[in-house]
């Protein structure tokens, strides 16, 4: 059969199916339903890998999202403990400083009590690293008249520029003279909701001359170290260590 006859026949069958339609809706519907039934079992059964493997990319587009959505999460994440490296290498630099830290607060809002703190963040130089200083560590008790003194009662906080023998501790007196520190700056770093979530210290050994202006920077890092630290890894280990203990 040439290509006409085949057009032709086409025509032919259409204007049957078209009539049957017009005059037997019903059967016309079935067969029609019957037909792509068949075509149906007939795509499902040559082309079902393929089939499957399309619903099931559609399926798993949410999870794929969700992990890589999660995955941003994680690389911000780490990005912000980036980020606090070099702002307190930036800070030590600045102030000349021998050691940098960043401490971590429990803090209970009912009592207005410290249950303990801990390094998030740390720096020193080589000088203060051969003194084993990093290997030592300072309890609540060590700084609790330094703590008082950095938020009292009424709520306020308070940054402090001090030499190091005026210092309210004698335990942290001995712990910065370890490193022949004769100088410490620190300040509270409080979270959006006004709630201390804990201190950036700052400590050097060469006579201090604009103790002001040393204040006020290492305010300006503590205000900056906030936003980062509620996202910083290390931050969020180090309070769940003093949580469990």
């Amino acid at each position: 059969m040439d290509v006409s006859g085949i057009i032709k026949a086409l025509g032919e069958n259409f204007s049957k199916w078209v009539e049957i339609v017009r005059t037997k809706t019903r059967y016309a519907v079935l067969a029609t339903a019957l037909f792509m039934a068949a075509m149906f079992m007939v795509v499902l059964a040559t082309q079902g890998p393929l089939i499957s493997r399309m619903f099931d990319y559609y399926a798993g587009s949410n999870e794929r999202a969700n992990a890589v959505a999660l995955q941003a999460i994680v690389e911000q994440d780490k990005a912000n403990d980036l980020a606090i490296q070099r702002m307190l290498r930036r800070l030590m630099r600045d102030l000349q400083a021998g050691r940098v830290v960043v401490s971590i607060l429990v803090f209970n809002t009912a009592t207005g009590e410290f249950s303990d703190l801990t390094e998030s963040h740390e720096i020193m130089d080589r000088r203060a690293e051969r003194t084993g200083l990093r290997s030592r560590a300072l309890s609540r008790g060590d700084v609790q008249n330094t703590l008082d003194r950095m938020f009292p009662a009424d709520g306020r906080v308070v940054c402090m520029t001090s030499e190091v023998d005026d210092l309210p501790d004698l335990e942290l007196q001995m712990f910065l003279r370890t490193a022949q520190f004769s100088w410490t700056s620190a300040c509270p770093i409080i979270d959006p909701d006004g709630v201390p979530m804990g201190l950036l210290a700052v400590s050097g050994r060469e006579a201090v001359f604009d103790r002001d202006a040393v204040t006020q920077r290492v305010r300006d890092s503590a205000f900056l170290l906030s936003g980062y630290l509620l996202r910083s890894p290390s931050a969020i280990a180090a309070r769940k260590r003093l949580e469990n203990q």
